[in-house]
């Protein structure tokens, strides 16, 4: 057992103990030892140099405290205190790099498509030799063009895969996409052997460094895991000293800089968070204190912020995800659900959130939980994301939940069951609206409900503002660059709040099976 002590930390909350405890992790990583910090102890930190703490084995944190001194950090003066992970999990394997040229991916191309959609490809190549999490691309199709809000050009196609040793696919990780050609991957090994990180009341003190842009920027200063079989239990982070925006100081509204997130994952497999306590952030453009990338089966149990931090309206939403596949709520008290660059599959259960907000496929599963929404998208049980194209492609499925909100005198008389928002913008994908199951939805009596729109479908483009099929190529011989597939079926069961329930652009959703039993 090694302690942080033995490489010359303090633990005072003064003396900055990060090269000291970056040793002690240094060294348990050679001998494979647990580390062990002291309780009573508080561990400041605050230069990283750019390089963050590398943790592989087993760590316990239990009764000890953390301060992350993020007070002179900014994204625009990287040479002072860089904008870097404090702390990065990792297991022993470096990623292994493929192109064009490897065999493997000879193999792969050697079929056309390379990869199809829905599981109806089963098997890459022989394997690796390994069990492996892959990120797989094809540079030459560029997709998740954004819209709007920090519209930008999108990305090269990539999807991530888990497969066995002989390159089997794991059946919870099919393709979202047909993948045309493949032509690079990173494959990161799956280290059998779980490590568990455990405890610990970490704090950061909020940058004061003034965003002299006033744009949209970020800094990176929280724990990221980049190892599969990673548990994190019992771990709490509070952010003190943040400036709210706006707030003068110096005589000047302050702006600052957005955080990329504390908990992280990137390039994880199997990853739990138990019984862990998140602070949400002050939104100068937008701060997740909850990231995840490229990342497969994400369980987040117990997972909360308080009740003052959850409802105060200058805080940006906890959540938010890319390119991930299998993630699940479970007794979770968190502001938001939010799917950027597409997740597949989503489970949430037991569990209290304000803002469900999708972009992806598979099965979007909602089951005896709240949704409390805040002023932001009031009056919308789930929100497609509209700067991705509104899509889902595959089901959304609610059972026994409640539709509530924070706001003090909500009155609601009709819900947007879905909303959605179609643009004639190429966003690299075909885009689509969900097949709706509803059991027993029932609603705060404070709000009034008495009629649901299933799908509330608003056209952003002034040219096609009085289209109804929106499934057409085209419309008065102007290329439509997004045509938008309706749902194959709503099922509503048991309306024990005695709702009504409708499908409204009768056009659009002519071959929508609507059954209400």
């Amino acid at each position: 057992m090694i302690k942080y002590e033995d490489f010359g930390a303090i633990g005072d909350g003064k003396t900055d103990d990060f090269n000291a405890i970056r040793k002690a992790h240094e060294k348990a990583n050679e001998t494979g030892e647990a580390i062990k910090a002291t309780a009573g102890k508080c561990y400041y930190l605050k230069n990283s140099e750019g390089h963050p703490i590398i943790i592989k084995t087993d760590t316990n944190w239990r009764g000890a405290s953390f301060i992350i001194d993020d007070t002179e950090v900014s994204a625009a003066r990287p040479e002072t205190y860089p904008s870097c992970d404090i702390f990065r999990i990792e297991n022993d394997y470096e990623p292994l790099v493929l192109d064009e040229n490897s065999p493997f991916i000879r193999a792969l191309n050697e079929n056309s498509p390379a990869i199809l959609k829905d599981g109806k490809t089963k098997k890459l190549a022989n394997g690796l030799g390994y069990p492996a999490l892959l990120l797989i691309f094809n540079d030459d199709n560029i997709q998740y063009l954004r819209l709007g809000f920090e519209r930008d050009r999108g990305a090269p196609q990539k999807e991530i895969f888990v497969i066995d040793e002989n390159g089997n696919i794991n059946e919870k990780t099919p393709a979202l996409f047909d993948n045309e050609k493949i032509t690079r991957i990173i494959a990161v090994r799956i280290d059998t052997k779980p490590i568990t990180i455990e405890g610990g009341e970490i704090t950061t003190l909020a940058s004061q460094v003034h965003n002299d842009e006033e744009r949209y920027r970020e800094i990176a200063r929280g724990l990221m895991v980049c190892r599969p079989n990673t548990t994190l239990v019992s771990m709490s982070h509070y952010v003190k000293n943040e400036i709210p925006k706006g707030k003068v100081v110096n005589g000047r509204g302050f702006y600052g800089d957005s955080s990329r997130g504390f908990y992280k994952s990137d390039l994880a497999a199997n990853i739990e968070f138990r019984d862990c306590f998140a602070t949400a952030r002050v939104m100068y453009g937008a701060s997740y204190e909850i990231m995840f990338n490229h990342s497969y089966d994400i369980r987040l149990i117990r997972f909360v912020q308080n009740e003052e931090n959850f409802v105060e309206p200058l805080n940006w939403w906890v959540m938010g995800s890319n390119f991930c596949k299998n993630i699940s709520y479970d007794g979770c008290y968190l502001t938001r659900f939010d799917a950027h660059c597409g997740v597949y599959n989503v489970s949430i259960k037991n569990s209290t959130v304000c803002s469900l907000r999708l972009t992806g496929g598979g099965e979007f599963s909602l089951e005896n939980s709240r949704i409390k929404t805040k002023g932001y998208g009031n009056g919308i049980f789930i929100m497609l994301r509209e700067d991705y194209g509104s899509t889902w492609r595959g089901d959304i499925k609610i059972k026994n939940c409640v539709y509530d909100s924070t706001l003090k005198n909500p009155k609601i008389e009709t819900l947007k069951l879905i909303w959605a928002q179609w643009a004639n913008h190429n966003f690299g994908y075909k885009t689509y609206m969900p097949s709706v199951y509803v059991d027993n939805l029932t609603f705060d009596e404070r709000l009034g409900v008495k009629n649901v729109n299933l799908f509330y479908l608003e056209n952003k483009d002034e040219a096609f503002s009085f289209v109804e099929d929106y499934s057409k190529e085209s419309f008065d011989g102007t290329p439509n660059k997004n045509p938008y597939t309706a749902p194959k079926t709503v099922v509503i069961e048991n309306n024990n709040a005695g709702v009504g329930y409708s499908l409204e652009n009768k056009e659009f959703f002519s071959n929508t099976e609507l059954i209400i039993k």
